[in-house]
């Protein structure tokens, strides 16, 4: 496979195939800092001889479903084809993701842990808290208000 890294939207990719081969597509979507996976992965099998069927499943069962896997198997990061529109030179498939999302809040460590230890202790898992309220997705460091207690 080639890998590439699509930025902007809408995202769009050309590659030169042929019509009579068969190729697998791994789309991988990165989320954010607060989601409980960083990334998820949707593999997608292109076969230009035999066109897929069409469908529509209830998206109310399927985000169900999608979230008792996630809690069975204690990984977040599930997903899903809600619908398929099959034409004779496109395919349309919208998918599902379920994630659990992670909220570090500075009230709540404090109520943990009264003598704020959290922002000096030497353990990994206090500095990785520290870390993530400093940090803001785009890597740099939030404003010193939000950490005050």
């Amino acid at each position: 496979m080639k890998p590439v890294v699509l930025m902007e939207q809408p995202f769009s990719l050309q590659r030169e195939t042929s019509m009579t081969s068969i190729f697998s597509m791994l789309l991988t979507l990165k989320f954010s800092d607060g989601c409980g996976c960083s990334s998820s992965s949707i593999e997608c099998h292109v076969n230009f001889q035999k066109q897929k069927e069409s469908f529509v499943r209830d998206r109310s069962l399927v985000l169900q479903e999608l979230k008792c896997t996630a809690e069975r198997q204690s990984r977040a990061g599930q997903q899903s084809i809600l619908e398929r529109e099959s034409l004779p030179r496109a395919e349309t498939s919208i998918h599902a993701f379920v994630t659990n999302i992670i909220r570090y809040d500075a009230e709540d460590l404090k109520v943990a842990d009264p003598k704020g230890s959290w922002m000096n202790s030497g353990s990994s898992t206090s500095s990785n808290l520290a870390k993530r309220l400093v940090e803001g997705a785009s890597g740099y460091s939030a404003s010193t208000k939000k950490l005050k207690c």
